[in-house]
């Protein structure tokens, strides 16, 4: 859990503090498969009181599950790959998935492991990542309604950087699936994903004509850095580019049928 005073913390410092926790784990487990922040502040709810993270580690750690970070208090789902495979209840990795982000590494097993927890349920996915792509999508208008509704200017700007956020992280979620299914392994950082969305595009005219690289450069400024980093883009200007994202999904979804 990580308790912040909502009238101070913005989601890009909370995000910071998460990606600090996480680069610390990181180092001190050793054998990180992946780490996934989760919970009410990461649905973007002001006056959240946690956020969590949830760490797949290959051989099992005994840790507190409680890491005191300044004022902050850290909650840490630790789980090894054999608990992962012996998990009863899913419900957890559900809520991973629905509304999770990834920070580092490759939730393949994540996924491999729902799979097999949704279809004892009859719950037909053609494809987790594309799926988790439109759920966030859905999430980023929902917050585009909550800024319109919003009273305050600190209410908006937090709204609005969140549906920027998560917007961005269903084109990045429907390119890593599309890397994926060409054999590609899952980019370690917004560089080598770009770079290998290039080499992709070289190698498949289909991706070439959809001009996929060069529509992610213009997303990234548009929502992650004019969004999200820096709270300079309009409520009109975000819903244009949450369109974008919407028809960049669809492409995607469309190369992946093929």
């Amino acid at each position: 859990m990580i308790a912040f005073n909502a009238r101070i913390a913005s989601l890009h410092e909370g995000m910071n503090l998460i990606k600090s926790v996480s680069k610390e784990l990181w180092d001190r487990l050793g054998d990180v498969i992946c780490i996934m922040a989760f919970g009410s502040f990461i649905r973007g709810r002001m006056g959240f009181e946690d956020v969590d993270l949830f760490v797949l580690t290959k051989e099992r750690h005994e840790m507190e599950s409680l890491l005191i970070v300044g004022s902050c208090v850290v909650e840490v789902h630790l789980m090894s790959l054999k608990e992962l495979d012996e998990i009863k209840d899913e419900k957890i990795l559900y809520g991973v998935w629905r509304d999770g982000l990834l920070i580092c590494g490759d939730p393949t097993p994540i996924y491999h492991k729902l799979e097999a927890f949704l279809k004892k349920y009859g719950w037909k996915v053609n494809n987790l990542r594309i799926e988790r792509a439109w759920l966030g999508l859905k999430d980023a208008k929902r917050k585009l309604e909550e800024c319109k509704r919003a009273k305050t200017d600190v209410e908006r700007s937090y709204h609005l950087s969140t549906a920027c956020e998560h917007a961005f992280h269903s084109v990045v979620t429907a390119v890593e699936e599309l890397l994926i299914k060409n054999k590609y392994p899952i980019p370690g950082d917004r560089g080598e994903r770009f770079r290998l969305l290039e080499d992709l595009s070289k190698k498949n005219n289909d991706i070439a004509e959809l001009k996929l690289k060069e529509r992610l450069g213009s997303l990234f400024t548009d929502l992650h850095v004019r969004g999200y980093y820096r709270s300079a883009l309009s409520l009109e200007e975000a819903e244009k580019c949450v369109e974008k994202v919407e028809s960049y999904v669809k492409d995607v979804e469309r190369l992946l049928s093929n």
